[in-house]
């Protein structure tokens, strides 16, 4: 996860990335350094989607081999339908697969506000 993504996601300034591991990111603010759990994260990802109109569905494929991947609807009546999913990510784990996705969304954002 980059550090600007990290700052939409969380909603504050963030100096840089100090560390990661299997179940955390740790990074520095003005205020010191602290760290988030990779699970509160992804579901902070969530949150960051559907507040921009989006869905996350994510799931992890432990058939194969803990594989997660994630599909991104629109926040409306359309996503009951498979069809009407926007992209989809798959990764190593279901939380990578979700920062894949966020990245996406935050992408689309810049991309949408240089028009």
């Amino acid at each position: 996860m980059n550090k600007e993504l990290l700052e939409e996601v969380l909603g504050y300034n963030i100096d840089y990335i100090a560390s990661s591991g299997e179940t955390y990111i740790g990074f520095h603010t003005e205020l010191g350094g602290s760290q988030i759990n990779i699970y509160e994260l992804s579901f902070k990802c969530k949150q960051y989607a559907l507040k921009r109109g989006y869905i996350l569905d994510s799931q992890s494929r432990s058939y194969c081999k803990g594989k997660g991947i994630c599909f991104i609807y629109l926040d409306d009546w359309t996503s009951e339908f498979p069809e009407y999913c926007l992209e989809s990510f798959s990764a190593d784990s279901e939380i990578e697969a979700i920062i894949k996705a966020s990245e996406w969304i935050k992408n689309k954002k810049e991309k949408d506000n240089d028009m």
